[in-house]
């Protein structure tokens, strides 16, 4: 916890901190807020295609 990634979808890129893990999820899968999902992507899409780089 407390790194940063990068997150990058169809609508561009945000750098975000990383707060917590999310056993649930599958490996490599990114669980974002709402404001940021929407920079990259749009919220109607729900789940999407990312890449995601440590900082």
């Amino acid at each position: 916890c407390g790194s940063k990634v990068q997150v990058t979808g169809p609508k561009g890129s945000v750098i975000l901190t990383v707060v917590d893990t999310c056993p649930e999820c599958a490996a490599g899968d990114v669980d974002m807020d709402p404001e940021s999902f929407a920079l990259i992507a749009d919220p109607i899409d729900g789940r999407v295609k990312v890449t995601w780089t440590p900082l």
